[in-house]
């Protein structure tokens, strides 16, 4: 099938890009590896299941002096269950529905780049 792609927006205001959607993703805390961020902030953002692949690639996030690393994931389910606390929604995108979605620059920046390459 069409591969898709889980992007969620936030209920934080960060101003400009204000529901914009973007990938989920987390920071890593105290020894723990990128590897074990991603699948714990997946667990607790989403309640699901991955296995992290391979970093694609490193960028400058939207934040200054910030640095995105971004993975290729597989999941082991597709149901996600959002923390409302957090987000405001979430979903599986195709590119060509990504196409219509409001994304926050750095993730158009890098999907433009690494993934929309037809």
């Amino acid at each position: 099938g069409v591969p898709e792609y889980l992007l969620v927006s936030s209920k934080k205001d960060y101003g400009t890009s204000f529901g914009a959607y973007y990938p989920p993703g987390g920071h890593v805390e105290g020894e723990e590896s990128e590897r074990d961020a991603l699948i714990r902030e997946m667990k607790e953002e989403l309640n699901i299941d991955i296995v992290p692949v391979h970093r694609i690639a490193e960028t400058p996030g939207d934040v200054k002096g910030y640095t995105v690393s971004w993975w290729q994931c597989d999941s082991l389910s597709s149901d996600v269950k959002i923390d409302k606390e957090e987000l405001a929604d979430a979903g599986w995108f195709t590119q060509k529905e990504m196409k219509n979605l409001q994304l926050w620059p750095a993730t158009k920046k890098f999907f433009d780049e690494y993934v929309f390459k037809e």
